[in-house]
């Protein structure tokens, strides 16, 4: 039985990939009896990232044949890091028998996980729910995608409220590149000030290692590794910080990753300042943090 064709489709941006020709053909066949008019099929992982890279996705469907490097390609996605729409709705199409896939799927940052074999409409449909009922995202150092907590879990994390072009072009509405571009710059400098709550309470917990090995004379490779994880964060944290135009805490970051660094140099022997610089590292963090944030908003309030 045919499936009526749907106008609001046309403006969808549908990437499909499939590495199957036969199957990837007769999915493109059957969605564009539905209405799709901008399907974008691939069959190699790195066709899918020439796709995302070329102009923005509203709907990205992802076999898991596709092998391995899907799941990293999907959570470069969504760090922004390759594509033009992070906030994309993205679904992976799994094989019953790919159990250790099925945590790769959901720690990607995906918005859904379908079993094979999938029907182009169950795509659809499962597609058009997720984008009027989309939950909010979440943002740490290692994931950002849909939150997927399970009860009344108290947490610091905020849940936030991301670009949703499928839902504004299935309502009818005018999305252009630019549009996107612009939104999705806005919606992802709340991701990167979420992650930086989430660097600050990475930090603590690192710290903490460190101290308590240098404390019970743990001088070994785990602590030479926490030390390197601690420059890492810094790092990362500076990263985000230069995003979401905080340059002073940009700097401070930049300034103790040098210090950590040089303690990792000769870790076996720290001298006392580099140990205090351990010991208030995170509280300097979280100072240059709030000031920054305070900052911002009192820009914002004179600028409004």
């Amino acid at each position: 039985m045919s499936v009526a064709e749907d106008t609001r489709y046309n403006d969808i941006q549908f990437i499909l990939a499939e590495p199957s020709d036969p199957l990837r053909h007769g999915l493109m066949g059957m969605l564009r009896s539905q209405g799709f008019r901008n399907l974008r099929p691939v069959g190699k992982i790195d066709e899918l990232i020439e796709e995302v890279q070329a102009a923005p996705a509203d709907l990205i469907a992802v076999s898991d044949t596709l092998g391995d490097d899907a799941f990293d390609c999907i959570r470069k996605i969504r760090h922004n890091m390759v594509g033009k729409n992070p906030f994309a709705v993205i679904t992976i199409m799994m094989s019953p028998d790919n159990d250790s896939g099925i945590r790769r799927a959901v720690t990607s940052g995906a918005d859904d996980v379908m079993l094979k074999p999938v029907a182009p409409g169950v795509i659809v449909d499962r597609a058009k729910k997720i984008a009027y009922h989309r939950t909010p995202f979440i943002a740490t150092t290692e994931y950002i995608g849909p939150d997927r907590r399970k009860g009344d879990r108290k947490s610091d994390i905020p849940l936030l409220q991301v670009v949703n072009t499928l839902k504004a072009k299935l309502d009818g509405k005018s999305v252009t590149a630019d549009m996107v571009e612009k939104a999705v710059a806005a919606g992802f400098k709340s991701i990167r000030n979420a992650q930086l709550n989430s660097h600050g309470l990475r930090l603590g917990y690192v710290c903490n290692l460190i101290l308590k090995a240098y404390e019970a004379n743990e001088i070994n490779a785990e602590l030479k590794e926490n030390l390197a994880s601690l420059v890492q964060c810094l790092a990362e944290a500076s990263a985000a910080a230069k995003e979401v135009d905080q340059p002073d805490l940009e700097d401070i970051c930049k300034r103790m990753g040098q210090q950590i660094e040089e303690l990792a140099k000769d870790y076996r022997e720290p001298d006392e300042r580099s140990l205090t610089l351990i010991r208030t590292l995170t509280k300097a963090f979280e100072m240059a943090k709030n000031s920054a944030a305070a900052r911002q908003s009192k820009k914002a309030a004179q600028a409004g």
